[in-house]
């Protein structure tokens, strides 16, 4: 959860600078958020899929859409020690790195 809410507050960070770019350009207001929302939908098609994540069809559904499919939890875990993710939770002041790094840790004994 932690990492999901830190997500959705870095996606609602960004909308907002994107709409708040697009009424300096003087644009109808309703015409604003709509562009911004558009561009949100059409980006996260890739990643939309209705079928079993567990199968074969994903696996080779996954790989066509160039998404990580990663499929043992000690690999997934460590995304938590990228640059991109701590990046990610030290810009929105969540965890620092040690923080990360420990998390890690812990996970990947309990695993």
């Amino acid at each position: 959860m932690t990492a999901l809410n830190t997500i959705l507050a870095e996606t609602l960070k960004k909308f907002k600078k994107e709409v708040d770019a697009l009424i300096e350009k003087r644009r109808k207001e309703r015409d604003r958020h709509h562009d911004v929302i558009r561009e949100y939908v059409v980006s996260s098609e890739k990643v939309l899929f209705e079928g079993d994540g567990y199968s074969e069809e994903w696996q080779k559904e996954a790989e066509k859409r160039g998404l990580p499919n990663v499929k043992t939890t000690p690999l997934a875990l460590d995304a938590l020690v990228t640059d991109k993710a701590k990046h990610l939770f030290e810009d929105n002041n969540v965890l620092n790195h040690v923080e990360l790094e420990a998390r890690h840790e812990i996970e990947l004994e309990n695993t």
